[in-house]
């Protein structure tokens, strides 16, 4: 384990102390953790590659540009999330922080029986993030396919992302029953308690791993 992930580990038993954790999750070790993790995180590039390689064979289009287009969002993403954790920012605060966190799904009511969605949406903060790599990709290549590969990845990863984020919040989906998902809603539980700085991703956490913001 990386010394990034041992610190916010007892940075956790610092701030927080003992753990009430969801149900199903409280016999899932750090292996478990990161082997759930593992298997989230290697269908996701797995996919990319075949995405690239499907649009390369079938457009035309370099296969690195799946790649890059994720890539880029998941940047923007990532960095957009940190921000609606800080008061720089007063109305995405509001929004994410306040309400999301909060007032909708605090630590003793992660889960609900039904999806609650926020007053100040959430969503519409990630649209630069989503629409950034179709016009870096309209700006170099000027080309209709490499735009709609570019424009395409992100909107499918966001999709998945919304689906998986929601499923992390519903008590009794039917992704309970999956050890990998139940390893998301705990490393997300984690996400939601003490500072709310760390475990920022929802099925990657790569970024977190490169940001030091991982905690199991």
């Amino acid at each position: 384990m990386s010394f990034a992930v041992k610190f916010a580990s007892e940075e956790r038993s610092k701030i927080s102390g003992p753990e009430k954790l969801p149900p199903g999750c409280e016999h899932l070790t750090t292996q478990d953790e990161l082997a759930g993790l593992a298997w989230a995180t290697i269908p996701v590039y797995a996919a990319l590659m075949l995405i690239g390689l499907g649009s390369q064979a079938l457009l035309g289009v370099h296969w690195l540009v799946a790649l890059l287009s994720y890539g880029l969002t998941a940047v923007l993403a990532f960095s957009t999330h940190v921000l609606g954790h800080c008061r720089i920012w007063p109305r995405w605060y509001r929004a994410h922080q306040m309400e999301h966190h909060v007032k909708i799904y605090p630590p003793s009511r992660f889960l609900a029986d039904e999806l609650l969605g926020a007053e100040d949406g959430n969503a519409k903060y990630y649209f630069p993030a989503l629409a950034a790599p179709s016009v870096v990709a309209a700006a170099w290549t000027r080309s209709l396919p490499h735009v709609t590969v570019a424009a395409l990845v992100p909107l499918l990863a966001a999709t998945v992302a919304d689906y998986v984020h929601n499923q992390l919040h519903l008590r009794g989906t039917w992704m309970e029953k999956h050890r990998t998902f139940m390893v998301l809603r705990l490393v997300h539980y984690r996400h939601h308690e003490g500072t709310c700085r760390h475990n920022y991703g929802v099925f990657d956490f790569l970024y977190d791993l490169a940001a030091h913001t991982l905690m199991l």
